[in-house]
């Protein structure tokens, strides 16, 4: 299996932090920004234009391009992400519960310092939004998420249950897959798979649309490459 972790392109709150430094009068759960949005389209453009098979450079001698598997996180920012490529690659869209950001659904108290669970979108209100995602089942009618802040200790788990699901559907095959996910979660799945897991020292950089693959093999795991942005030009890296 390779394995395209992939960051979500810019959202509204990810601009919101660039222009003002803070996170006051953030959306629980954005949209893309308008640069988001050409972000996910050249990435979407970049993948659809390669050819099966071939080799971009000396350290990715070997890929294979073309997915066979896209998955992405219930978050909003995330979908659309996704769908950009869905609808460009012509692989279809399916939705990930344990793919969402640290955390959660939540909003931050800035009285009380408390960080507030909310329920998230509705299935329906996603079903209605975005019919080209097939939904996981069991999701909550009220709010797919619905519950308190994820803990530090339910995000490792998290990323424990991901990697035994995705090594269940696609271990010991040349499945592409890819995984439409968040910044802080990704950092968490990574120190799982380099065996950090509990060293919150180490952060890995991860960019808008930044694109990272892992090889799992029988006997091996290697990582192809981290955080690439070679589908967009300099001044739309976010």
């Amino acid at each position: 299996m390779q394995l395209y972790f992939i960051r979500h392109a810019q959202s509204n709150n990810n601009l919101l932090f660039l222009q003002t430094g803070e996170s006051k009068g953030r959306n629980e759960d954005p949209e893309l920004s308008r640069l988001g949005q050409e972000q996910a389209r050249r990435l979407a453009a970049f993948y659809a234009a390669l050819p099966v098979g071939k080799e971009l450079g000396p350290e990715e001698r070997g890929e294979q391009v073309g997915f066979t598997h896209l998955y992405c996180s219930l978050r909003v920012r995330a979908i659309e992400t996704g769908l950009a490529l869905s609808r460009t690659v012509g692989v279809p869209l399916a939705g990930l519960k344990d793919l969402h950001e640290a955390g959660g659904i939540y909003l931050d108290d800035f009285d009380t310092g408390e960080r507030n669970g909310l329920p998230g979108k509705r299935p329906q209100e996603l079903a209605e939004r975005f019919p080209e995602l097939t939904l996981p089942e069991g999701l909550n009618p009220q709010g797919w998420w619905n519950r308190s802040f994820e803990t530090r200790e339910e995000r490792a788990g998290r990323a424990r249950r991901l990697l035994d699901l995705l090594l269940e559907r696609h271990g010991g095959t040349e499945d592409r897959v890819v995984v439409v996910s968040h910044a802080g979660f990704y950092n968490v799945f990574m120190r799982l798979v380099l065996g950090l897991d509990g060293d919150e020292t180490f952060w890995f950089a991860l960019n808008n649309t930044g694109v990272t693959r892992l090889d799992f093999y029988a006997d091996e795991k290697r990582v192809a490459f981290m955080n690439r942005l070679c589908h967009l030009p300099v001044d739309l890296v976010s």
